[in-house]
């Protein structure tokens, strides 16, 4: 899953959407938040005045309640814009994500399995 913010918006640029223009536009809205599949398909996206992690939570917390309802899978893998903040509020967030990045960090994890984003 990828988490772009407004620093994003180049990337999200060149994948074709062209929500980084209006959103500069917008008054009080300090960052766009979009979350991909492996597919590419957006599966969560919303707006917040602030990069504070407390702007994300509920979203966030709808999302997994979504995903679970439905029993969809939740993500392992983010990229984002500001690691050194943001990797810590993720790994809470998601579980799987720090199952993971466990993995990663005890080299447990094959190049062919880290492609297969399982």
């Amino acid at each position: 899953m990828q988490i772009f913010s407004r620093q994003g918006n180049e990337e999200a640029e060149r994948k074709g959407i062209r929500l980084g223009r209006v959103i500069q536009d917008l008054q009080g809205v300090e960052s766009y938040r979009r979350a991909t599949n492996e597919f590419g398909e957006i599966r969560i996206q919303f707006m917040t005045v602030s990069d504070g992690h407390d702007q994300m939570f509920v979203q966030l917390r709808e999302f997994k309640l979504t995903q679970n309802l439905y029993g969809l899978p939740l993500p392992t893998h983010f990229s984002t814009d500001n690691v050194t903040n943001d990797r810590p509020f993720f790994l809470e967030m998601f579980p799987g994500a720090r199952a993971k990045q466990t993995q990663y960090d005890n080299n447990q994890v094959s190049v062919s399995s880290a492609n297969d984003a399982s």
